[in-house]
C-alpha cells in the first residue's frame, strides 16, 4: 500500500533531486501514508522538523528556513550570528541536536530511493541522522545550558507528533524520562540519553549540557553547539573573557574522530549575537578565520542577498518600527552589537558622546512680548489630522500666530561646570539644510537628509550651533519635499515648523534636478517664495568630500559649541555615536555644511570659527574670579 503511493508522489518530483522537496500531505491520504510522509519530511528538512514536528510555529521561512539550510552541511564548522531574541537557540541548540539524533533506518532509505534520491543523498541522510550521536551543548553558565536541555526533554516527554513519528528513540519508560527510575542516570539535567537503536554504547549521553569553563576531559562528541558563550559579565572583565577564550581553545580536545573521514574535525557550531568588539566573535575571527565559516545577519537587512537593506529580516515579530524602538531603548552602541551584529570599538569611534552638549525645551517663564523673525503667514492645505491639538496650533500659526516652539525656552544642560542661561529658538538665526539622495530606490546606503539648525551669534559671546530637529529617510522626492516645506496641519515640514530664515540646498547636478523643480514648484504654489531665502550650497564632488565635511565638524563638537535637542534628533545621535563605522552618515554630512550658513557664500573653515570662539570664551573667563564669578 505504501510503495505505490510513494511512487505516485515520485512521479511529480524532479528526476534525481539534489535537495529535499517537501512531500505534500493531504487529508485524503491514509493515516499510515501521512505518518510516513511527515517522517520523511522531518528527515529531509530541518526547517520542516522545526516548524511541523516540533511545532515551533513562530519560525519564519525567510529567516529560520535560511538558518536551517545553513546547518544542513556535511561538515559543519560555522559561526552563526543572529540578532538577539530571534529564536536562534530554538533552531540551533534545541532543534538541530534533536534532528541529528533521529533514527534513519532501512525503510526510510528505501522510501527515499523510490522518490528518486540517489547514493549521495542517502550518504548525507546517514551522516545527518544517527541515533547514537553525541552532542555537547554549552552556554555561558550551566543554568542556561540546562534550560536548553529542559526544552529538549519536554519534546521527548510531551510532544505527541515527535513521539508518534519517531517512537523508536523515545526512552521506554516514564521513569527513564523523569529520572525517577533505576536508569535515572541516563536522563538528568546535565546528560540525556535516548534509546539508541544502533546498539552503540558510549559513556556520553545523546545530549550533554555544560557551562563555559566546565570540565571537558574524558569526554568526546561528534558535534558541539556553543550557544551565547559570553554575556555582559565576560565583556566587562578581561579575566572572565580570557578564561572563556582559553576554554574555547580546549574544545577540540573533546572531539571524537570520524573513521570514515579521519582528516576532518568534528562539527562545531557557535551560535549567538555580538556583544562588543572584543567578544567571542572577534576572537574566532582572529584565531580561526581559516577553518570556521562566518554568517552574520543584521536585524535591518543588508547582510545577504536574501535580506535587502532597510528591511527587517524577521518582520513577523520585529517590524522596523519595533526595531527603532529597541534602538532607542538599547542605545546606538548596544543596538549595533546585539541587533545589527556590527559592534564598534569605543576607541574606533571618531567622535565622543561626551563632546555633544544637549538642551531641552521648557515653557518660558517671563510673560513678555516675543519678537520672532520670519513670521510671515503661510497657507494650509485643507486636510484633517488625528492630532487635534497640533492641528489647532498649526492653523493658528498659519494665521500669523508665533509658533509655540519658538516661544519655548531652550534650557541648556550643565556640562564641565558651564551653566548657560535659557534662550528662545526665536532668537536664533534658523536655517534648514536639505541634502537629497539622488536615488529613490529603497534599500541603499544613503537617505534624504534635512537638518534645522539655530545659530547663536552675539559677540562677544562665543558662537553656538543648535540642532533643533532633523529627519532622514529613504523615500520619494515628494515625501522629502513634504518633510521640508509641507503645510498640512499635523504634518508640517521642518522649515515651516521652525520658521527658518534660510533654506540651503545642495547644488544641482546635471541630470539630477527633478527634486529641485519639484521644490521650486511647491514653493510657488504655496506662495512661500517670499518666506524663505533659498540658497545653494557649495558642494565638493570629490570622492572623500563627504567624509571631509563630517570630520571638519570635529573641533566644533569637541569644544562644546554644538547643542543637540533631546527631542527629534535621535537619528543624528545614532550616526554620531558610531561614526565612521555606522551604516548611515547622511545627517552628519548635512550638518557638515553649517559653516556655509554662518559665513554665507564661502567655504568657511570650522577651525577658523572655533579659533575665534575659543578666544571669545577665554575673554569671558578672564573676567571671573577664583570662585568662578
Amino acid at each position: 500500500m505504501i510503495a505505490p503511493e510513494i511512487e505516485r508522489i515520485a512521479d511529480a518530483l524532479d528526476p534525481a533531486p539534489v535537495r529535499w522537496k517537501i512531500l505534500p500531505v493531504t487529508e485524503e491520504m491514509s493515516p499510515r501514508i501521512q505518518r510516513v510522509l511527515h517522517r520523511l519530511n522531518g528527515f529531509g528538512s530541518l526547517f520542516y522538523f522545526n516548524r511541523v514536528i516540533l511545532n515551533h510555529s513562530r519560525l519564519s521561512p525567510n529567516l529560520h528556513g535560511y538558518m536551517c539550510r545553513e546547518l544542513e552541511r556535511d561538515s559543519l564548522r560555522l559561526s552563526l550570528e543572529v540578532p538577539r531574541d530571534m529564536f536562534k537557540t530554538t533552531v540551533a541548540s534545541v532543534s538541530a541536536p534533536m534532528w541529528w539524533a533521529l533514527p534513519f533506518n532501512d525503510d526510510d532509505e528505501e522510501y527515499m530511493r523510490r522518490l528518486g534520491y540517489g547514493d549521495a543523498w542517502i550518504r548525507w541522510m546517514r551522516r545527518a541522522h544517527y541515533s547514537s550521536t553525541r552532542t555537547l551543548i554549552a552556554s555561558e553558565i550551566i543554568d542556561n545550558a540546562i534550560k536548553i536541555g529542559t526544552r529538549i526533554s519536554g519534546h521527548y516527554q510531551h510532544n505527541a507528533e515527535f513521539r508518534f513519528y519517531y517512537p523508536e528513540i523515545i526512552p521506554k519508560t516514564t521513569e527513564e524520562l523523569s529520572g525517577t527510575g533505576r536508569k535515572k542516570d541516563k536522563w538528568n539535567a546535565k546528560s540525556m540519553t535516548h534509546n539508541r537503536v544502533d546498539s552503540v554504547y558510549v559513556g556520553e549521553g545523546t545530549f550533554n549540557f555544560i557551562g563555559v569553563k566546565g570540565a571537558l576531559q574524558s569526554q568526546h562528541f561528534e558535534r558541539q553547539v556553543i550557544d551565547d558563550p559570553v554575556g555582559e559579565k565576560a565583556i566587562k572583565s578581561d579575566i572572565v573573557m580570557n578564561d572563556t577564550t582559553e576554554w574555547i581553545r580546549k574544545l577540540p580536545g573533546a572531539f571524537d574522530s570520524d573513521p570514515d573521514q579521519p582528516e576532518r574535525l568534528a562539527d562545531q557550531l557557535f551560535i549567538g549575537n555580538r556583544w562588543s568588539d572584543r567578544d567571542v566573535g572577534s576572537f574566532l575571527r582572529r584565531e580561526y578565520s581559516h577553518s570556521i565559516k562566518f554568517i552574520t545577519h543584521s536585524a535591518e537587512g543588508g547582510c545577504c542577498q536574501l535580506h535587502p537593506s532597510g528591511e527587517s529580516i524577521f518582520p513577523e515579530e520585529f517590524p522596523m518600527e519595533k526595531l527603532q524602538e529597541l534602538r532607542r531603548i538599547w542605545g546606538a552602541y548596544h543596538y549595533a552589537a546585539q541587533y545589527l551584529n556590527n559592534p564598534v570599538a569605543p576607541e574606533a569611534v571618531r567622535f565622543k558622546s561626551t563632546w555633544l552638549r544637549h538642551f531641552t525645551q521648557v515653557p518660558w517663564m517671563e510673560n513678555q512680548r516675543i519678537t520672532v523673525a520670519n513670521s510671515q503667514q503661510l497657507g494650509t492645505q485643507p486636510s484633517v489630522s488625528d492630532a487635534m491639538r497640533i492641528i489647532e496650533q498649526d492653523r493658528a500659526e498659519a494665521a500669523g500666530a508665533i509658533p509655540q516652539r519658538l516661544r519655548m525656552a531652550l534650557r541648556h544642560e550643565a556640562a564641565e561646570g558651564e551653566v548657560l542661561e535659557d534662550i528662545r529658538a526665536g532668537e536664533l538665526d534658523r536655517v534648514a539644510i536639505l541634502d537629497p539622495s539622488h536615488s529613490e530606490t529603497p534599500g541603499g546606503r544613503s537617505r534624504h537628509a534635512i537638518a534645522v539648525l539655530g545659530i547663536f551669534n552675539k559677540p562677544p559671546k562665543p558662537r553656538r550651533i543648535y540642532l533643533l530637529e532633523c529627519w532622514a529617510g529613504q523615500t520619494s522626492f515628494e515625501i522629502m519635499i513634504n518633510k521640508l516645506i509641507g503645510t498640512q496641519p499635523g504634518a508640517r515640514g521642518l522649515a515651516v515648523k521652525w520658521r527658518v530664515n534660510h533654506i540651503y540646498l545642495e547644488s544641482k547636478v546635471a541630470g539630477q534636478q527633478g527634486w529641485y523643480y519639484l521644490f521650486r514648484d511647491r514653493c510657488r504654489a504655496m506662495g512661500a517664495e517670499a518666506s524663505y531665502a533659498v540658497r545653494e550650497l557649495k558642494t565638493d564632488r570629490a570622492a572623500e568630500a563627504k567624509t571631509s565635511r563630517i570630520i571638519g565638524m570635529e573641533p566644533v563638537y569637541e569644544n562644546g559649541f554644538f547643542y543637540v535637542n533631546r527631542a527629534g534628533c535621535q537619528q543624528f545621535v545614532e550616526e554620531y555615536e558610531v561614526f565612521p563605522n555606522g551604516r548611515f552618515i547622511d545627517l552628519l554630512d548635512v550638518v557638515g555644511y553649517v559653516p556655509q550658513c554662518y559665513a554665507s557664500g564661502s567655504r568657511a573653515s570650522t577651525h577658523d570659527m572655533v579659533r575665534e570662539d575659543l578666544m571669545r570664551r577665554q575673554k569671558q573667563m578672564q573676567g571671573l574670579g577664583v570662585a568662578g564669578y
